[in-house]
């Protein structure tokens, strides 16, 4: 209980950065409790995991046994460690292939995260054609969030969806936000 505290501080990453190889160690325990409260921790570093974690946590994106939820978390760590990196992008966009489920949640993680990476942005971009209504939505909502001259990049995509009267609304509502951004063209 007193680690979680820790991990929830906005300092957290510098006070628990002298324990953090302990921590990764506990990923590989059998005991599902303690690697999960483990990766958890890691999870919560604030105010982000350092990237000294990424390859500790990287090779662990190949495991061919580790659960969607898991993999997701992985991500979601990584993402927040070395949103740009250029490795974990890739890994992280590999998995798709394995686990296309989870396309939605990688498209709003990389949102999140702000990546620039341009393998993530290509992504964010296709994302807005998937065949998927929560991979667009998170599509569009990623992209609101993004520097200016991504948003201007996918602005025919961002228009179409914003006047799509058989899109969401939300999804419409998020591509309409992405072009007041990027003003009139």
């Amino acid at each position: 209980m007193a680690l979680i505290a820790i991990a929830l501080r906005q300092d957290s990453a510098e006070l628990l950065g002298p324990i953090l190889p302990e921590l990764v160690t506990l990923l590989d325990t059998h005991d599902p409790t303690h690697s999960g409260t483990a990766l958890g921790l890691l999870s919560l570093l604030n105010p982000k995991p350092p990237a000294s974690l990424v390859p500790y946590l990287l090779p662990r994106l190949a495991d061919g046994k580790a659960s969607p939820q898991k993999l997701s978390v992985l991500s979601r760590t990584l993402l927040r460690a070395a949103p740009d990196d250029p490795a974990v992008v890739g890994a992280i966009l590999n998995l798709l292939q394995e686990h296309p489920g989870m396309r939605a949640d990688v498209v709003q993680m990389m949102g999140v995260a702000h990546t620039v990476d341009e393998r993530a942005v290509a992504f964010l971009g296709a994302s807005l054609s998937d065949e998927d209504s929560d991979v667009r939505l998170m599509a569009a909502q990623a992209l609101e969030k993004q520097p200016v001259e991504t948003i201007r990049s996918f602005g025919r995509q961002l228009a179409k969806i914003a006047g799509d009267p058989h899109e969401l609304s939300f999804t419409r509502e998020s591509a309409a936000r992405a072009l007041k951004r990027i003003g009139p063209q």
